[in-house]
């Protein structure tokens, strides 16, 4: 596979440069079944302080993650059921981080329509 050029996009196109469809192998249709590049555009703020005589990161944000489904863009109406377009969605972030001694812990949440998810991570320094 060649080297794309640098842009500025996602590409999620890549999950279908090498894309095979069991059910219309020997037909020629892979080149139907498409992702498009999106920008995914985003916004976040980071107020560090010692809190609790401790460094303590409280963080904030939002981003857009733009309709990335996998589309067919083809003929056939069985394949328009499972492939149809998705839309984009608005993520808000939250997120709080602090150091105890060696470790550092941080949880975080990303809150949008489809779903939720929280984080939780931590750095132990050996030294």
């Amino acid at each position: 596979m060649a080297a794309k050029p640098w842009s500025p996009s996602v590409e999620y196109s890549d999950m279908t440069d090498e894309l095979t469809n069991l059910l219309t192998v020997g037909r020629g249709e892979a080149e139907l079944y498409r992702a498009e590049d999106v920008h995914e555009l985003r916004l976040g703020f980071e107020y560090q302080g010692l809190h609790w005589r401790r460094p303590v990161a409280w963080r904030l944000g939002v981003w857009r993650d733009g309709d990335h489904r996998i589309r067919y863009y083809g003929e056939r109406q069985v394949s328009l059921a499972r492939f149809r377009a998705g839309r984009e969605e608005i993520h808000v972030t939250g997120g709080l981080g602090v150091v105890l001694g060696r470790a550092q812990l941080d949880v975080a949440v990303d809150f949008s329509d489809p779903v939720d998810t929280v984080s939780l991570s931590t750095v132990v320094r050996l030294r």
